[in-house]
């Protein structure tokens, strides 16, 4: 027996997170499913990260040359594994503060990997839920899709990864000189 939902919704990001509250907006039940990290891309591994890290880089750019006649430049340090400690310690406050805390209620998250039993029914580990909607899949013009990781995890600091992201990143590592 599949424990019941109004909507279930695979993944927990920005509009994983919209659909839920406004389904509990109108007395409905939202189930959530992740396999990865509660927030989605934006929040753990693309616009939040990176833009903490450009802004750190602009900073450190800025001191090392300025715009304005006579200003001295400065060759501020730079700890790399703090600044990402740093980058980790806003991404997972933002997580708890903006997505974490909405959970309950009327909606929830189940951590793991889905699992398609029928049109109406989901499996994750081994648990099932059913859902009062239709299952929807992004129509990408029989491209493949990619995933990719911008957050420049202290270990790969030299790897960038392929895609639009990749400018963003290798911004970030001109400007950091790592």
């Amino acid at each position: 027996m599949a424990t019941p939902f109004d909507l279930v919704i695979l993944g927990s990001g920005s509009t994983a997170f919209a659909a839920a509250l406004r389904a509990q907006e109108l007395g409905k039940t939202a189930l959530m499913i992740e396999e990865r990290t509660t927030g989605g891309t934006c929040v753990n591994r693309g616009c939040l990260p990176s833009k903490n890290l450009i802004e750190a880089a602009r900073l450190l750019y800025d001191a090392r040359h300025p715009r304005y006649p006579g200003i001295e430049p400065t060759n501020p340090g730079l700890d790399f594994r703090q600044l990402v400690a740093q980058k980790d310690d806003v991404v997972r406050e933002y997580r708890q503060k903006k997505y974490e805390s909405l959970t309950g209620g009327q909606f929830r998250i189940e951590k793991g990997h889905v699992e398609f039993v029928d049109e109406m029914t989901v499996a994750v580990d081994g648990q099932r839920f059913s859902g009062d909607s239709r299952q929807v899949d992004p129509e990408t013009d029989g491209r493949r899709t990619a995933r990719f990781s911008r957050s420049l995890q202290t270990e790969e600091r030299h790897r960038v990864d392929g895609g639009a992201s990749a400018l963003a990143s290798s911004s970030d590592v001109c400007r950091l000189r790592v």
